[in-house]
């Protein structure tokens, strides 16, 4: 029973009720909600601490060797994470595997090959105005393909795999795909090793198959290194590197099925371990990697201006050299996950921007104990975690975790309010609670005959601060 409606015939009204504290107390005029035991609680936040779930085999439990080149995607229209890999178990099949979170807790179905074939540089993103996932990856000959993943319930299917690069003699590897919002298409950043340059080209999934723009090339760089969609700007950021080893960023601007880039920025010397990860609230983007010179990981902010990039300054994470760089924006937490490994640990790290200044959290998260291969990982909104696939020397092999960065949650929902308390409630107590539709007074510091909304804190507001819970939470004043 968590809905006032339970409580009362159909039909009937009232103005108060009596409900039992469900022990922490109650203030007087303050917002209650119903739990579902019956007990009424003050509308208020809490905030949950860092914490790591337990490892799972990703592979179904089966794996014996390393699951190589996991990438990771979230499945907004069935709420499922998407974990693409190679298979060393099965003559290292492309292999995909959706899995679900519970909190910090995964579950995964039943891994379903998708290139039978030996694949690598696997990149996946979410098409959410297809709601498919484009699976990019290297073929065995060194050519890029990509197949469009259907998802239902923990199942996945796929239409039929075509060439990213343009067919031919050309060649992929280094693949990095990402979803433009604004264009509706997908995006493929890539290494091609016979024309010895990085090219992008642009897809459109129909059905579930795909079209492509002609390739175009990044011309002076080589390798992409991690890529991010800009939902203000309409833009994807890449990060890049050149032959000589010296990192770039550069805005790309998608046009029908071609793509133009702006001015690159150059961020320094680099060791192939960069990624980009943009905050819409802050709307910066967040650059990490490894500082191959000074020899540690460093993160700074970009700011867009049109379709060009400029930096705050760069400050370093660990002191030490990181690899298998991946970062990530947690909504919930408004932070981005910055993660690493050592060589013998998987560190995870909270970065939080402000202006063009990034600020690390002082707590370092280890999740893993043992040497580490190619990171993937992406955020799931419904639990408000980050989990992270990678292959591990030790069982289980294909590794996957949880990880739930610190942030702040409210025991209010849009089915759980009752009312305001009439008066103060003692801890566990009985007390009146004036519900929806009776008349609220002696709330001093409102203004009798307004409306105000019910915050997600448990205060009072002219308008809603969360209008998917509180939209509709509004009492007004006599």
């Amino acid at each position: 029973m968590s809905n006032l409606s339970d409580l009362l015939p159909a039909g009937a009204a009232a103005k108060q009720l009596t409900f039992t504290d469900s022990g922490s107390g109650i203030a007087t005029k303050k917002p209650v909600i119903l739990n579902s035991d019956g007990t009424v609680a003050e509308v208020g936040v809490s905030t949950l601490p860092i914490a790591v779930g337990s490892a799972i085999d990703f592979s179904g439990g089966t794996s014996t060797g390393k699951g190589y080149y996991a990438s990771v995607c979230y499945d907004t229209a069935n709420d499922k994470i998407f974990i693409a890999y190679r298979d060393p178990d099965n003559s290292s099949y492309g292999t995909g595997v959706v899995c679900t979170a519970s909190g910090t807790t995964l579950s995964v179905g039943t891994p379903v090959v998708f290139s039978s074939n030996l694949t690598s540089y696997t990149s996946c993103c979410f098409d959410s105005s297809n709601n498919k996932v484009f699976v990019a990856y290297q073929n065995s000959s060194g050519q890029g393909e990509a197949v469009v993943a259907t998802i239902s319930g923990t199942s996945v299917s796929y239409g039929s795999s075509g060439r990213i690069e343009g067919g031919g003699s050309q060649k992929a590897s280094y693949i990095e795909a990402v979803y433009d919002a604004n264009a509706g298409k997908v995006f493929t950043a890539y290494y091609d090793s016979y024309n010895v340059g990085a090219y992008g080209t642009v897809h459109t999934i129909s059905g579930t198959g795909f079209s492509s723009g002609s390739p175009a090339g990044f011309v002076g760089y080589l390798y992409p290194l991690g890529q991010t969609y800009d939902s203000t700007a309409q833009k994807i950021i890449t990060t890049i590197q050149t032959g000589v080893s010296t990192l770039f960023s550069v805005s790309v601007t998608i046009s029908g099925t071609s793509w133009s880039n702006g001015t690159y920025l150059s961020i320094g010397p680099c060791n192939g371990n960069a990624d980009v990860s943009y905050d819409p609230v802050q709307d910066k983007t967040l650059q990490y990697f490894n500082d191959s010179t000074a020899n540690t990981g460093k993160v700074a902010v970009l700011s867009l201006s049109g379709t060009t990039l400029s930096s705050g300054s760069q400050v370093n994470n660990s002191g030490s050299s990181e690899g298998y760089i991946k970062s990530v924006y947690n909504a919930a937490s408004a932070s981005h996950v910055i993660i690493w490994s050592t060589g013998s640990a998987g560190k995870a790290r909270d970065v939080t921007i402000s202006g063009t200044t990034p600020t690390l959290n002082a707590t370092t998260t280890d999740w893993s104990s043992d040497y580490l291969d190619y990171v993937g990982a992406a955020y799931d909104e419904d639990q408000k975690v980050t989990v992270i696939a990678t292959a591990n020397d030790v069982a289980p092999k294909c590794y996957a975790i949880a990880y739930q960065s610190s942030y702040q949650t409210t025991n209010l929902e849009a089915t759980n309010f009752v009312g305001v308390a009439d008066s103060a409630i003692s801890a566990s107590a009985a007390g009146s609670v004036i519900v929806q539709g009776g008349t609220v007074t002696g709330l001093s510091s409102l203004t009798a005959g307004s409306k105000y909304f019910v915050q997600t804190d448990g205060t009072f507001g002219t308008s809603a601060d969360s209008p998917s819970v509180n939209a509709g939470l509004a009492i007004s004043t006599t």
